[in-house]
């Protein structure tokens, strides 16, 4: 009976073994297949700046007076003033599109090269994806500024290198490379100067202060204003997004432009006190890169108005019309307030740095 039980004991300790030391001596091999558009990169390290590479056609425009260039570009569709020193302007022909920005001098400080497909420079292409840019430029997850005996840093998170990679030229010239967070192809090539890079405040900075808008035109009609960069903004929005939004429904643009309304008159009933002093920061001191409402405070906004299906989106600082459309289709969060099956109707609404998107689900 003893050598039963110690037979047993032995057996059963054996097969104990064998079961829990299988998967460590004979690990089971699997294939991941994955089905994400985003190509996932090695980041380089931080202290790592990008290789400056010779400036194409689109960074020599920067600088120069629009009025010079014109002639390289297609036909002018439209044109609005920011009220903040800045001109906005939109060309376009049948696959590119290009949104311009000039100072108050008629400088080009922004360009952008957006559309489906076409050569942007000497060395991209639109619709290329990101491995294909890898190969083309070297990229890296910092980006170092100095500027008027001021120095600045961005770091580039996981997020920012496979959606907004950045390119270093060799005139102080810097692009910003979009690829879409569905496709992963790349849609539109932003070039800045310095100075603007700063204001646009794609990255986060780990040295050194964000620009403010500071020149603001006190005598502009803001009413007025605001209608035209709606306007643009709707136009430059439907030829950047492959989704057939309706976007010219006078009385629904009159829903964002009464919620933004109450808002900018009452702001105490959406905000809490101490999110309004930080609403105030990012327009005085800017403190952060953009200001926008939580899910909770939209709900309080939209709750107002007399429309059933009705999300939304608030942004500040929000001057120039093509970074307002670029921060709708690459940054996730804002992204996916954007994406559902059902037909929606955009409604718009500025006033100088504040912005409100609805979408109206039909």
């Amino acid at each position: 009976m003893k050598y039963r039980k110690l037979s047993f004991m032995i057996i059963f300790i054996s097969v104990l073994l064998a079961v829990y030391l299988q998967p460590i001596f004979y690990p089971i091999k699997t294939e991941i297949n994955s089905q994400s558009n985003t190509i996932k990169l090695k980041q380089p390290r931080p202290q790592q700046n990008a290789e400056n590479i010779a400036a194409d056609i689109y960074a020599q425009m920067i600088g120069q007076d629009i009025n010079t260039i014109r002639e390289k570009l297609p036909k002018e569709l439209q044109n609005v003033d920011t009220g903040y020193g800045y001109t906005e302007y939109l060309f376009a022909n049948q696959h590119q599109n290009f949104d311009l920005l000039t100072n108050h001098n008629g400088k080009i400080q922004e360009l952008t090269v957006f559309g489906n497909k076409g050569k942007v420079g000497n060395h991209f292409h639109l619709g290329m994806d990101l491995e294909d840019l890898i190969s083309q430029a070297v990229i890296s997850s910092s980006l170092s500024i100095k500027m008027q005996d001021k120095e600045y840093q961005f770091e580039l998170s996981e997020e920012d290198m496979n959606y907004r990679p950045f390119i270093s030229y060799n005139n102080q010239v810097y692009a910003i490379c979009y690829f879409h967070p569905i496709t992963g192809k790349l849609f539109a090539i932003r070039y800045l100067d310095a100075h603007y890079l700063l204001k646009v405040a794609p990255y986060q900075l780990i040295k050194g202060q964000y620009e403010t808008y500071d020149n603001e035109n006190r005598l502009a009609n803001w009413e007025a204003l605001s209608v035209q960069k709606a306007n643009y903004f709707l136009t430059l929005f439907s030829r950047l997004d492959e989704k057939k939004y309706q976007i010219d429904d006078s009385e629904s643009a009159s829903v964002a432009n009464e919620a933004l309304a109450q808002f900018e008159q009452s702001p105490e009933k959406i905000l809490s006190t101490a999110r309004i002093l930080q609403l105030k920061e990012i327009r005085t001191q800017r403190t952060e890169p953009f200001f926008t409402f939580t899910t909770d405070e939209m709900k309080h906004l939209t709750d107002s108005l007399q429309s059933e299906n009705v999300r939304g989106i608030f942004l500040a600082p929000s001057i120039d019309c093509m970074d307002v459309a670029m921060q709708l289709q690459t940054n996730p969060i804002l992204h996916n307030k954007l994406i559902n099956n059902q037909s929606k109707v955009l409604s718009i609404a500025f006033h100088k740095q504040d912005m409100l998107v609805l979408i109206l689900d039909e």
